[in-house]
């Protein structure tokens, strides 16, 4: 299974979005956060340039469908 999907979903009711670029230096702690909240082992499972770039629109990791 595929899921395809981009842009900013959330948004005011104005439609402006209501989301902020990631620095790359709160990439890893935000990860961090992210794996106490699900319980799953997230941080050597980035994609694309999540943590490579100065900032991300997004974060970009890999989840095993098996493990959730």
């Amino acid at each position: 299974m595929n899921l395809n999907e981009g842009g900013n979903i959330f948004k005011d009711s104005d439609g402006n979005p209501v989301t902020q670029r990631i620095a790359q230096t709160d990439v890893k702690t935000t990860i961090a956060w992210l794996e106490q909240l699900t319980g799953l082992e997230l941080q050597d499972n980035t994609l694309g340039s999540t943590g490579r770039k100065p900032t991300s629109g997004d974060l970009d990791l890999a989840v095993d469908a098996n493990k959730i």
